[in-house]
């Protein structure tokens, strides 16, 4: 099925799917020729919701309703995240450009440059899962083969003990 104005060609819909811009969708990578749009110059496509909605592109495995993976962008607080497996959040993109992990983080660079880097509740070593660094509420954890040093929130600190002394932090 072609659709035209003007004499011109601007959409096909054929056996391999939608295109937009271009005559043969099935000349692109059959991975994502399902839906096609090209332009000579510049192109793109535009999800275009409410100021206080959320625009989103979704991915199922099946003929159902379940979304294992997702980005979204929501208009009210301008936060682009994405799903993995099903679950929210693994990624988060504020609009001040802050990010979050919400899951591991494998660097495969030795130097990573940031001028802030959140964490969820964990970094730790590729190699070594006994030495990690564990930040709980009001709590941040040192550990090497172990747990070596915990301070709290009122600034105790506790040496290889999970039971920190009361009244011996500073102010």
């Amino acid at each position: 099925i072609r659709f035209d104005t003007g004499g011109t060609e601007r959409m096909i819909l054929d056996s391999t799917g939608l295109g937009i811009g271009t005559s043969s969708p099935g000349s692109y990578n059959s991975n994502t020729n399902n839906f096609v749009i090209r332009d000579s110059g510049n192109g793109g496509m535009t999800i275009s919701t409410g100021a206080s909605s959320t625009g989103y592109v979704a991915f199922n495995d099946g003929e159902d309703t379940t979304i294992e993976g997702l980005i979204a962008y929501n208009q009210s607080n301008d936060t682009m995240s994405f799903r993995t497996a099903g679950t929210d959040d693994r990624f988060t993109i504020d609009g001040s450009g802050d990010a979050t992990l919400g899951g591991n983080l494998t660097m495969m660079s030795d130097v990573v440059y940031a001028s802030q880097v959140y964490v969820h509740d964990r970094l730790g070593h590729l190699n070594d899962a006994s030495t990690f660094i564990d930040f709980d509420t009001d709590t941040i954890k040192f550990a090497t083969d172990g747990e070596a040093l915990r301070i709290d929130s009122n600034k105790n600190i506790g040496f290889g003990t999970t039971t920190l002394p009361t009244g011996m932090g500073s102010s």
